[in-house]
């Protein structure tokens, strides 16, 4: 039987850790733990828990601390966890997930494996994403990349990347989290310092661009998606993505026309992906054009999540959508139809306070339509 360690680099992560190891308790036979600078009892619970760890000083530059980690597992098999992630058990336990596990190394012992990620705020899915986090360490599994580094094997471009069928929840998108760890400032530094010494890589300039969008950057944001779209290749899977992100930062500045004609490309890239067809249905109805935006939001609804490669919001293909066809159905005079969209919503996501305000309005049938008002 192979054995899988789980491995995993820290820095003052006291209030997280203990909830991830818990969640692979049963399912690793080794837990590998680089520790990069803690300050409080982030070691002294990964030793509690039987960890190896290994105290690293901090290099700027994650591959490296992923792969000390790895070279510290006594291991067949790698699951690599951020401590603000745990794995989400199915009812028949932790023996279920070593066993598919097991199957998967078996079936597949040179693949790197994906698994689901769900990030979440609170209880809430606010995205979703397949990454690679399941390494054949015999087979050279390593990491390359400053930041967002990614996984790779000896096989380099060859090696397969298939699903492994394990869920993650993410709890690090909890905007608390966010700005008591001031990772936005730390990402930038990092993706600026990697865009100098490696130019020509697309992602990087990718991750730069939507890394300047999040810190408010536009214009900067912008001049990094043109260079990471000049340099991607076909398949890149991120580059609709970064069309997307081009074209909310247009309309940030005031651009929405642009903004429109650019999500015609980003349209042929993807013409299925739920999130494309939300936000180009969303333009359209900021320029007026209601068939357009309700024709655009009744196609989300019927779009498949599809390839997770790049994150994936669920909104855009369940409650907002239907909220915003309701909102339509409401501003146009037909409150029937919005009634029933407002309670689709709420089918997907119960307590969506949108839905339940456009409720409340044909309720009190009071107030006038024009106070409605769609999600972007």
């Amino acid at each position: 039987m192979p054995t899988i360690a789980l491995c995993l680099i820290v820095r003052d992560e006291e209030a997280l850790l203990e909830r991830c190891l818990a969640s692979v308790r049963g399912v690793v036979d080794h837990i590998a733990v680089v520790d990069t600078g803690s300050r409080d009892r982030t070691v002294e619970i990964a030793e509690r828990a039987g960890a190896r760890v290994l105290r690293q000083a901090w290099r700027e530059d994650f591959a490296h601390a992923r792969n000390a980690s790895l070279e510290l597992a006594d291991a067949d098999w790698a699951l690599v966890l951020d401590a603000d992630e745990e794995l989400e058990l199915p009812a028949a336990g932790p023996a279920a997930v070593r066993a598919q596990l097991e199957h998967f190394a078996a079936a597949h012992p040179r693949a790197l494996g994906r698994v689901l990620v769900r990030n979440l705020d609170g209880a809430s899915e606010l995205s979703r994403i397949a990454i690679t986090r399941l390494l054949p360490l015999h087979a050279g599994a390593h990491f390359v990349g400053r930041i967002h580094e990614q996984a790779q094997t000896r096989d380099g471009a060859r090696a397969q990347r298939l699903d492994t069928g394990l869920v993650i929840a993410h709890h690090g998108y909890c905007e608390q989290l966010i700005r008591e760890r001031d990772k936005l400032a730390r990402n930038l530094a990092l993706l600026e310092r990697w865009s100098r010494e490696a130019p020509d890589d697309a992602y990087v300039w990718y991750q730069l661009g939507r890394t300047r969008a999040d810190a408010g950057q536009s214009e900067l944001a912008l001049e990094a998606l043109e260079r990471a779209l000049e340099r991607a290749r076909d398949g890149d899977p991120w580059a609709v993505h970064a069309v997307e992100i081009g074209a909310r930062l247009l309309q940030r500045l005031g651009r929405t026309t642009q903004a429109f004609e650019l999500m015609q490309d980003a349209s042929r890239l993807a013409p299925q992906r739920a999130d494309t067809l939300f936000l180009s249905a969303s333009l359209a109805l900021e320029l007026g054009d209601v068939e357009a935006a309700r024709r655009g939001f009744s196609a989300c609804l019927q779009a498949r999540e599809g390839e997770l490669a790049i994150e994936s919001w669920r909104g855009a293909r369940s409650y907002a959508a239907a909220h915003n066809l309701g909102v339509i159905a409401e501003c146009s005079g037909d409150p029937d139809a919005a009634l029933q969209w407002y309670r689709r919503a709420l089918e997907s996501e119960p307590g969506h306070a949108p839905s339940l305000a456009g409720l409340a309005r044909l309720a009190a049938s009071a107030a006038g339509l024009s106070s409605a008002a769609p999600i972007r």
